[in-house]
């Protein structure tokens, strides 16, 4: 892809344009609630956030609902003057997404506020390095977890940094310009708009082709979750046989989870599935005997394990066996009894494996549902398969003693060989395949629609 093609397609380019656009839109739906009512609407809803997230009881009820706090962030924000206006920003950038219908919307304009009132200031990001380092440091030196969990709650926060950043970003000529757009991949994170690192990573592309960090922000993480396209263009674009390496890994990796996507028609996920295949086969090139630290770890958790072609091979098990259009592996894993046990055992079955832990609040929630589930399936041809990855087989079965999982179970450890190599990362994990053993999906939810497919799968095979 040509650098003028990515430099036009900066989510965030042309700011200037964008925030007086949002600005009058914003300016269109005028309040009819008093200023200092709108950001009592949204504190309200942030103390019964925090509330609801240290209630750990089991009948806590649903998540606050969020539309009346959102509507009130968006009117403050369209008052340029307001008092709470960055604060109000910064709640429409990190509270919406999975909450509100709007989720994207409210970010673009949080995000596109909070960058008029910080502007193009580098002293804003400065400010923040420093005090984030004095934190880090009193961190390091706190005496015991009370202190620890204090200064948790006093961490710098990133955001207006990262909105200066980001505006710097877009700034022909700024002396600050390529220093910006690495602070932008380096300090995003997973809470944060991707959209901060893309535009990061698209002006290093296009304005800074002689830059050479590229490896120390693969390490950084903030590079390796954006979007196939944009790290297709990494890979083609970097030089050095261990950075394009890299950059195919990753390059994969995305295409792969793109093939998992709910949203993914079958004839794309070919389409994917091919493509991954195509970054895959042969990366390690001359560089295989290279160690790779970014996918595979020694079995106590901390030491890097691996080489290039290790990290290929690892690839194309995953493309293979636990990817949606692929065939789940041979596998095999301890019962509670401490017997072990082969996965074709179920053979010619439709089975949903069910990768847990007693610690895993949205893997205890979906109880209920597997629950129905395991009782309204036909038994000859579904089966549930929970495999545990609690430390302590222990504390599976005394969990399981207050809690009834009447399917099979394995108990496989944090650290098990089939985790690993199935690329699990986050739990729940749900892997649901046919009687075939073709995957049909393969996903973090337990919905309607995970729901559904089982009970499809499970009709078709009678």
């Amino acid at each position: 892809m040509a650098a003028t093609t990515l430099g036009r397609q900066v989510l965030l380019g042309g700011v200037a344009l964008l925030l007086v656009a949002g600005c009058e839109e914003a300016s269109e739906r005028q309040a009819a609630v008093p200023a200092d009512e709108d950001w009592q609407a949204v504190q309200a809803y942030l103390d019964r956030d925090t509330a609801w997230h240290r209630d750990k009881s089991k009948d806590k009820g649903p998540h606050p609902p969020i539309e009346n706090a959102v509507a009130a962030a968006r009117r403050i924000v369209a008052a340029a003057s307001h008092p709470k206006l960055a604060a109000s920003a910064e709640f429409l950038i990190e509270h919406p997404a999975g909450l509100s219908e709007t989720a994207a919307d409210d970010m673009a304009l949080g995000l596109r506020a909070l960058m008029a009132h910080v502007g193009a200031d580098w002293t804003t990001v400065d400010s923040y390095r420093q005090h984030h380092a004095e934190w880090s440091r009193q961190l390091a030196d706190a005496a015991d977890s009370s202190q620890r969990d204090a200064l948790m709650d006093r961490r710098p926060g990133p955001l207006p940094a990262l909105a200066a950043a980001a505006a710097i970003a877009e700034l022909d000529g700024h002396q600050r310009r390529q220093e910006a757009a690495v602070f932008l991949v380096e300090n995003s994170s997973r809470r944060l708009p991707d959209e901060l690192a893309a535009t990061g990573v698209k002006t290093l592309l296009d304005h800074f082709p002689q830059y050479d960090g590229w490896q120390e922000l693969f390490d950084s993480g903030g590079v390796a979750r954006l979007g196939s396209e944009l790290l297709e263009a990494i890979a083609s674009r970097v030089s050095g046989p261990l950075l394009k390496a890299t950059a195919r890994y990753h390059l994969a990796a995305s295409l792969i989870d793109d093939a998992n996507s709910w949203t993914t028609t079958d004839e794309a996920r070919q389409q994917l599935r091919s493509r991954a295949r195509d970054a895959v086969v042969g990366l390690s090139g001359d560089v295989g005997d290279k160690e790779f630290e970014h996918q595979r770890r020694g079995d106590d958790g901390t030491q890097p394990a691996g080489t290039f072609a290790d990290a290929e091979a690892d690839l194309l098990f995953r493309l293979d066996h636990a990817t949606a259009g692929g065939t789940l592996p041979e596998a095999t894993g301890n019962r509670l009894d401490g017997e072990q046990e082969s996965l074709s055992a179920y053979a010619g079955k439709v089975v949903l494996v069910d990768f847990w832990a007693t610690w895993c609040a949205p893997c205890i929630r979906a109880l209920p549902k597997l629950r129905q589930l395991h009782r309204e399936l036909a038994a000859d041809r579904f089966a549930l398969l929970a495999i545990s990855v609690d430390d302590e087989l222990e504390t599976v079965t005394s969990f399981m003693a207050e809690e009834p999982m009447p399917w099979a179970n394995w108990h496989v450890g944090s650290e098990s060989a089939v985790g690993r190599a199935w690329n699990v990362t986050a739990f729940p994990t749900y892997i649901l395949v046919d009687g075939q053993g073709t995957i049909l999906a393969r996903t973090t939810q337990l919905d309607d629609r995970l729901i559904s497919l089982a009970e499809d799968a499970v009709a078709n095979a009678a």
